[in-house]
């Protein structure tokens, strides 16, 4: 990668190697990529990709663990919720640049704090049923 923030800077030295007809055009406007997956692999390479893919998929990992564990369906409604809401938003960086943007890292706290809800307590009746 070029670094974090680097994609409008590496951009220039892109444009003057390329023989575009109008390179002044991109000269000016310092566009961006408008795809978060695409900006990340660009300023991260590689290996900051791979972490952004695999911190994802924990989070969405431990969801799915604790919907098929809860003890009370109920509580399983929030964390369905914000799972959905969350793919949404993944499937929106698609067309977005947004890396700086907070809400994809507030959405995975949430379901991370949701899914810690969601898990039987170490007192409930779940727990002392198998323990007999």
């Amino acid at each position: 990668g070029v670094g974090l923030g680097g994609f409008q800077v590496a951009q220039l030295s892109y444009v003057s190697s390329v023989d575009l007809q109008f390179p002044q055009q991109i000269l000016d406007q310092q566009l961006v990529s408008h795809n978060t997956y695409l900006d990340t692999l660009s300023e991260l390479g590689l290996i900051g990709m791979l972490l952004l893919g695999s911190g994802i998929a924990l989070v969405f990992r431990g969801a799915l663990l604790a919907m098929a564990n809860a003890w009370d369906q109920a509580e399983t409604y929030v964390l369905r919720g914000l799972v959905a809401g969350t793919v949404g938003l993944l499937a929106s960086f698609v067309f977005l640049s947004a890396g700086a943007e907070k809400s994809l890292w507030i959405a995975l706290a949430l379901i991370a704090a949701a899914t810690r809800l969601t898990a039987p307590s170490p007192g409930s009746a779940a727990t002392d049923s198998t323990s007999s």
